[in-house]
């Protein structure tokens, strides 16, 4: 196994803002389909379990299976996100 990367360590390598700027990309798993935000969404909405639950939840609020679907698409697009990993990176930096 290769050692970690100890560079950033190092004074005067790496200053933190640089460091925040840094493009992140880690090596993808060989099997793996790139998938867009929405495909991942739609997915998640067309699995098994999901629709067991939104079929349950409607049994016991009395609703339609339609109401509790469009609250769950809802729910999945404010958890669902696009943010670039470097901006992140800075908001964090930013705090305090």
């Amino acid at each position: 196994m290769e050692p970690f990367d100890l560079d950033l360590l190092k004074e005067g390598s790496w200053s933190d803002i640089l460091w925040s700027m840094k493009r992140y990309t880690p090596q993808g798993y060989k099997f793996a389909q790139t998938r867009t935000p929405q495909k991942i969404k739609s997915d998640v909405l067309s699995s098994r379990r999901v629709q067991h639950v939104i079929e349950k939840t409607a049994e016991e609020k009395n609703a339609t299976i339609e109401s509790i679907t469009d609250e769950v698409k809802a729910i999945l697009e404010e958890m669902g996100h696009n943010f670039n990993l470097s901006s992140i990176r800075v908001m964090a930096l930013m705090l305090p």
